[in-house]
Order: C-alpha cells, then structure tokens, then sequence
C-alpha cells in the first residue's frame, strides 16, 4: 500500500472530481479526522489565476447562503468550512477549499433511476435553486454533474465557482457548453431565468440521454460561429415515448430560447414536475 498523500494538513484518502482547473478529493481533516470534501487549485501563471479567482468566489457565495441562514446552507446546498490560500507573494499559489463530503454519485455517472425517481431528484433540485432565487443567488453552471445524489435519494448542489447576483454580467463566457443559455453566450445579463435554462437543458440530456444543440462550437472547432437560434429542441418524446406529455413540455418550455418564453420562476417548474411524480409510484 503506498504511504498516505497530505496536502496543508489533509490526509488525502481518494480522487473524486475535477472542476475548473482543479482537482477534488475526499480527504481526513488533521487532527479533528472529519472526512471532507477539498477542490485543490494550483496556479503557477497570471493567465490561470482565473480558477483561483472561481474558488474564491465560490467559497463566497455559500459563506454568505450560511450566515443567511444562521450557519447553516439551504436545504440542498453544499456546506463550506474553510477556503486555505497559500503563496501570495509567489508565482506558485494554492487554494484549497474544504467542503461537505457527500456520499454519492452526480448524476451525469448515474445511470439507474427510472423517470418516476429522476422525477423526485428534480424536485429536490428545484427547491435547492429555489432558495438560491430567494437570496437572488444565480448558479449558473447547473448541469448532472454538479448534482450528488446519496443512497437516499436526496440531491445536493454543489460547485459555485460561476454563482452570481441576479443581474450580473460576466466579462467572459462562463459555464458549460451544452448547458449554457443564450445569455451566457452572449454576457448578457444573468437572471433566475438563466438557471431554468441550465436545468432545463439538463433534465433534457437526463431524459433524452442526449444534449440539447449548443451555441458555441465545441473544442477544437475553429468556427467563430455561434449555433443557430432558431432550432428548437426535438421532443423527449422522439427518444422515448413513455415521457409524459408534461414533463416533455416543461422541459421544452425552460430550454426556450427567448427567456420571456421560459417558466416564470423555478417554483412553476417545481410544481409541474409534483405533478409528474405523482403519476409514478416509485418517485
């Protein structure tokens, strides 16, 4: 077995995830041995300090959710501990941000639910982002991967690096490809719209079980071109009949390229997806 690995006073147990320009781990806390969750960024150049700069202000955004929230985040939310920063003065710096450690698996990996409990998931998803829209919290990055669901069955969102308040604008694109909202592409700005975007065109991957059609090339692609704006999604239907008729179209409905077309809050979503479950006997 080869020695335990330790970085800034953790003891790290395995590799679990990537994020932007950094690396996750599960990891025992010294000497309290909590278990933890640490998004581990390493810069050595002035054009990567982005990552810091996403770690920074994730750690922000969910320190400001707890004390909201009399220490304590959202039903939903990842809890944060700490942020440990190393190396101002030099070229070579370090964030370690330390987390909840959830047990479970992000939805992009799992695979085994059926609708009915996919279903449930997404509910559980709509009220986390709904308590976001409550502090005028937009994530802005929710895709399957972002979603850990434990044995239990209960959704936890986590990785805030691109969060913002409702009505920023980013000075770069930000966010993931297949997910992203028209806005996004375009900086404009970002409201809870933009979140029933994201979700949306995450519930269609989640039930088509192929992404939505993007508006930026993909890597690699030398086009300057953003996709087209007028084609609409296929229906979930066209991959597997047995979708409900409603949940097709609320997914339809939060994938709309125009955002006044687009569910009025996260709420109405919510309750069309109630309405769903209760079709299902497993959800």
């Amino acid at each position: 077995m080869p020695p335990p690995t330790y970085i800034l006073g953790f003891e790290i147990l395995e590799r679990i995830g990537t994020g932007a320009g950094s690396a996750i781990y599960r990891a025992r806390e010294l000497p309290s041995r909590r278990i933890v969750a640490l998004k581990h960024v390493v810069v050595d150049d002035q054009e990567n300090e982005k990552y810091l700069r996403h770690v920074r202000n994730e750690y922000q955004v969910l320190r400001c959710l707890q004390e909201s929230g009399n220490g304590a985040p959202p039903e939903g939310i990842v809890r944060v501990y700490d942020l440990i920063r190393t190396g101002f003065l030099r070229r070579h710096k370090e964030h370690l941000l330390v987390m909840q450690y959830i047990e479970g698996r992000d939805l992009k990996r799992e695979g085994r639910y059926s609708t009915g409990q996919m279903v449930h998931i997404l509910i559980g998803v709509c009220d986390a982002v709904a308590a976001l829209h409550q502090h005028r919290v937009i994530h802005g990055d929710l895709k399957p991967e972002n979603i850990i669901v434990d044995p239990s069955g209960k959704p936890t969102v986590v990785d805030f690096g691109f969060s913002c308040k409702t009505g920023s604008r980013a000075q770069s694109i930000k966010g993931t490809r297949e997910y992203m909202a028209p806005e996004q592409v375009d900086r404009g700005p970002l409201t809870e719209k933009t979140d029933i975007y994201n979700l949306g065109a995450s519930m269609y991957f989640l039930f088509a079980g192929q992404h939505l059609p993007a508006f930026i090339p993909a890597p690699g692609d030398t086009s300057h071109f953003i996709g087209p704006r007028n084609v609409q999604a296929p229906s979930l239907r066209t991959f597997n009949e047995s979708i409900p008729t409603a949940l097709d179209e609320i997914v339809l409905r939060c994938v709309r390229k125009d955002d006044l077309a687009r569910p009025s809050s996260i709420e109405e979503v919510r309750e069309v997806l109630i309405e769903v479950g209760k079709r299902y006997s497993d959800g």
